[in-house]
C-alpha cells in the first residue's frame, strides 16, 4: 500500500477520535515518521482519546447536525434521554467576513462547554472547510455523508470544481477564558447541502464555576486552491463573549448535612501491587448529561510502573458482563468522551502522583465500581479492585493539590 494511502486512510480514521486538530496532526506526523513537539501528557492523553472514542459507521443524517448527532456517531457513549432538556438555543451571533456565524446550541455544567456553531457564507459560490480539511480529502470527509462508491472517491478539488465554486475558505474556532486560557478539548464539523459548516466544539476546564465567561474566537482564510496554502494576509477574524451559568440537574443527590450534592467519594486506597500503584482517591460527580470520574493515584513501586511506559490506564468495568473482550466490560463513557492522565508532582516520567480524568454514562451512578487497570499499548490486562464510595464532605472532595 502506498504510503499517500495509508496517510490518508490515517487521516479520516482520526476524524473518529476526539481531539483538537492540533493534536491530530501531532498524530498523522508521528505516522509519516517525523517528530512533532509533543505537549506533557501527551501519551496519556492520546490513549485515553483512543479508547474512550471509538467512531460508529453512522453518517450524520441530512439537514443540520445537532450537538447530540454529533456525539451520537461514537460508540460506547451514554445520551440520556433528557440531555436535550439541558442545552440552550440560538444564543449569539457573530459576523465574520463574507459569513455569519450563529451558536445555534450550547451547553454548560460547570466544567465542559458544548457548542454548535453554524457558519453560513454570504453567497453559494463560498466553500467552507473545517479546520483540517485539505482540498485532497475525500467530499464525504467533509461532509460526513458516509457515502459510498464514486460519491466517495471524489476529492474536495473534485466537487470545487464541478460546481464552480469561486473560492474556499479555512474555518477556525477557538473557546478561551481570560483566567485559565485555551482548556482541553475537541472540535468536529460538517459541511450541509446548503452551503453551511456546522462545527460542534467542545471545551473543557481544570476547574467548575457556575459562572463564567468564555471568549469564542472565529477565523476564515482563504486557501489557494492548487497549493492548499492559506493566504494569512486576506484572513478575516471576529470574536465575541460568551456568559456562561451552569445548568442543574434535578436529579443529582441532595445534599446532606455536612456534604456535598452529587459528590460521592471511595472509603479507602486500594493497592494494585501488579502495576505498582496505589489509588488513593476515586471521585464521582454528578452533572446534567453524564459522571465526571476522577482517580487520583500515587506510584509506589516505580520499577513496575516504568515498564508500562506512561501507558497505565485504569477503566471502570461491570462486574457482571458476560462479554468475553475486556473492552466490551466497560461502563458506558459519558457525552464528553474523552479522558486523560497527567501529573500532579512533576513531568511524565518523573512524577509519583497522577491523576486520571474521564466521564461516565449518566445512569451509570453505584454505590461502587470496579476498576481493572491495564496497559493501552500492550492491552494487558492487571488486577481488579471494587471501590465503595460515600457522599463526599467538603473536607474529603478536595485533592489534586
Amino acid at each position: 500500500m502506498k504510503k499517500e494511502t495509508v496517510s490518508r486512510q490515517l487521516r479520516e480514521g482520526m476524524r473518529g477520535v476526539r481531539v483538537s486538530p492540533q493534536l491530530r496532526g501531532q498524530v498523522l506526523s508521528a505516522a509519516r515518521g517525523r517528530s512533532p513537539r509533543m505537549s506533557r501528557g501527551f501519551s496519556a492523553v492520546l490513549a485515553a482519546v483512543l479508547l474512550l472514542a471509538a467512531l460508529s459507521a453512522v453518517a450524520l443524517a441530512a439537514g443540520r447536525a445537532g450537538m447530540l448527532d454529533f456525539i451520537g456517531r461514537f460508540q460506547g457513549v451514554e445520551i440520556p434521554p433528557d440531555a436535550a432538556d439541558y442545552i440552550v438555543s440560538d444564543t449569539a451571533s457573530l459576523r465574520v467576513g463574507g459569513a455569519t456565524a450563529c451558536v445555534r446550541e450550547l451547553y454548560y455544567d460547570g466544567r465542559t462547554v458544548r457548542l454548535t456553531i453554524d457558519v453560513t457564507p454570504d453567497t453559494a459560490d463560498m466553500l467552507l472547510l473545517g479546520p483540517d480539511c485539505r482540498m485532497d480529502d475525500a467530499w464525504s470527509f467533509l461532509t460526513q455523508s458516509g457515502q459510498g462508491g464514486e460519491a466517495e472517491a471524489r476529492t474536495v478539488l473534485d466537487v470545487y470544481q464541478e460546481r464552480g465554486y469561486a473560492s474556499a475558505w479555512r474555518v477556525n474556532v477557538s473557546t478561551q477564558e481570560e483566567a485559565q486560557g485555551t482548556a482541553g478539548g475537541w472540535l468536529d464539523y460538517a459541511l450541509g447541502e446548503d452551503g453551511t459548516l456546522t462545527l460542534c466544539k467542545q471545551q473543557l476546564f481544570e476547574d467548575d464555576r457556575a459562572q463564567r465567561e468564555v471568549t469564542l474566537r472565529l477565523s476564515l482564510t482563504p486557501l489557494d486552491i492548487i497549493s492548499g496554502s492559506e493566504d494569512e494576509d486576506h484572513a478575516a477574524s471576529g470574536e465575541l463573549t460568551l456568559p456562561l451559568t451552569a445548568a442543574v440537574d434535578p436529579s443529582a443527590a441532595p445534599a446532606e448535612e455536612g456534604s456535598r450534592s452529587g459528590v460521592h467519594v471511595s472509603e479507602e486506597p486500594v493497592l494494585f501491587s501488579d502495576c505498582g500503584v496505589r489509588v488513593d482517591r476515586l471521585l464521582i460527580e454528578e452533572k446534567p448529561q453524564e459522571l465526571y470520574a476522577t482517580i487520583e493515584y500515587t506510584v509506589v513501586d516505580p520499577a513496575l510502573f516504568a515498564q508500562q511506559e506512561g501507558g497505565l490506564w485504569f477503566e471502570f468495568i461491570d462486574p457482571a458482563s458476560t462479554a468475553n473482550t475486556p473492552s466490551e466490560q466497560r461502563l458506558t463513557a459519558g457525552m464528553t468522551a474523552t479522558g486523560e492522565v497527567v501529573p500532579l508532582d512533576g513531568n511524565a516520567g518523573t512524577a509519583t502522583r497522577y491523576v486520571q480524568r474521564e466521564t461516565l454514562g449518566k445512569s451509570e451512578l453505584r454505590g461502587s465500581y470496579t476498576l481493572r487497570a491495564f496497559n493501552c499499548w500492550s492491552k494487558e490486562r492487571f488486577e481488579t479492585h471494587e471501590l465503595s464510595l460515600q457522599r463526599a464532605t467538603q473536607e474529603n472532595a478536595g485533592g489534586e493539590q
